[in-house]
């Protein structure tokens, strides 16, 4: 049998929110997209959304903000962790 645990999260550890801007292919239109993820792997974070998108996507731009996971829960509320998409 497998066991897998999950990462404690503190009220200081750091939460990456991923916020893309692009050009849907498939759409035709310009789309705001984001996740929250505890990694801090950009490349990770674009292959989500490619994987997302069926990668449909042109003229890709990234921005990264960070949180505490404090700041992630009062701003997220009560299911913050199920945002998590690396948790």
């Amino acid at each position: 049998m497998s066991t897998m645990t999950k990462a404690t999260l503190t009220d200081d550890t750091t939460i990456h929110e991923w916020q893309f801007e692009f050009y849907s292919t498939s759409e035709e239109e310009w789309l705001d997209f984001g996740y929250w993820t505890l990694s801090d792997d950009e490349q990770s974070a674009i292959e989500m959304l490619l994987e997302d998108e069926d990668n449909a996507v042109d003229y890709l731009s990234c921005n990264l903000k960070t949180w505490t996971y404090e700041e992630f829960k009062k701003n997220q509320g009560e299911n913050s962790l199920e945002l998590i998409r690396d948790y």
